[in-house]
């Protein structure tokens, strides 16, 4: 089954934010990556070097350019690839991969850099405005995270554009949605990243959530040390249209950047080994970082044991619990 993939070629300078040449190359059949701009970051010699060597042997820059290994190591042939902001801001790009990883010469180069690339096929020949009607949310959402290159495990919803891709061309500019979803798009991952930032480690549960679940309405006990049983919080969620109160367990963990399968799973199992102790209900794991491909772990979590169901909630996901639910106006009047 096809894969796809989001890959940034986007300067960090927001006066020149979209790198031009990127999309005349796919135009010209040639899918490119970033991080490649000396001979010796060709993917290929990297992944030698990295099987034979100790990781600290390689500088910093060659680490840097192996963090796109999956360019090379996981994209196949009629995989896609999403270029946001090609070829300008706000749109973007679908390629279908039509053969193996190359690395150009430094006269192919697109401004010194690009040269790690692969055979295409422009399936968008009109770039598609990112916030058209025929771009699910979930779709908008994904190729507007952070990071350099990432997989969009929504394929199914990736072609169910493309199928439409005819129908492209109507955005409703009469109503406010389109543009208070750039607003929040461009403000919730800076939000996961301040509530980090200020609310690291333990004070991310002992503090920060602890005051989250309780302005929801929630009774809160903050568990640490040896008696936390694999739940930092635990959530006590009564009503009275509810048959009776149930019980949350919470395992958070403040993280910045992209959370790893590995890392999340762990905290999947921890909470999972308490889950008689803590006598619970359902289950949350909650983070400030991103958790690309933690919604096919949870899922296959909760086809595996129905009767221990966990949901996910990422760092985009608490942005909107904290706006919604946080009332600082107490806090500075």
């Amino acid at each position: 089954m096809a894969r796809a993939f989001v890959i940034k070629s986007v300067s960090s300078d927001v006066s020149s934010y979209v790198i031009p040449g990127v999309f005349d190359s796919l135009r010209n059949g040639k899918a490119r990556i970033g991080w490649s701009y000396r001979d010796d970051l060709d993917l290929r010699a990297l992944r030698q070097r990295v099987r034979t060597e100790e990781w600290s042997h390689l500088g910093l820059e060659e680490q840097d350019a192996w963090a796109c290994h999956r360019f090379l190591d996981d994209v196949s042939v009629g995989d896609y690839l999403v270029y946001p902001h090609q070829p300008e801001y706000g749109k973007f790009s679908i390629a279908s991969v039509a053969g193996e990883y190359g690395y150009l010469s430094g006269e192919e180069s697109i401004e010194g850099d690009f040269r790690s690339f692969r055979p295409c096929r422009l399936l968008t020949l009109q770039p598609i405005d990112r916030y058209d009607e025929i771009v699910p949310p979930r779709i908008r959402t994904k190729i507007g995270l952070q990071g350099r290159f990432y997989e969009l495990y929504d394929v199914e919803l990736l072609k169910a554009v493309l199928e439409r891709i005819d129908h492209a061309g109507k955005i409703d500019a009469g109503t406010a949605a389109p543009r208070v979803k750039r607003v929040f798009d461009s403000i919730s991952q800076k939000v996961s990243e301040l509530i980090q930032g200020e609310f690291p480690r333990h004070d991310f549960s002992r503090i920060f959530l602890k005051e989250l679940f309780e302005a929801m309405g929630y009774s809160v006990l903050l568990q640490e040390g040896p008696t936390e049983h694999g739940a930092d919080l635990v959530v006590t969620i009564g009503d009275e249209l509810l048959p009776r109160e149930f019980t949350v367990g919470v395992q958070a963990f403040s993280y910045e950047g992209d959370v790893s399968l590995s890392a999340l799973r762990a905290k999947l199992n921890q909470l999972r080994e308490g889950w008689v102790s803590n006598h619970l209900d359902f289950g949350v794991l909650i983070t400030t970082g991103s958790c690309l491909g933690g919604k096919k772990l949870i899922e296959e979590n909760n086809k595996d044991n129905p009767q221990q169901l966990v949901r996910l909630i990422d760092g985009e996901q608490l942005a909107s619990l904290f706006i919604q639910h946080f009332d600082i106006r107490s806090e500075t009047q």
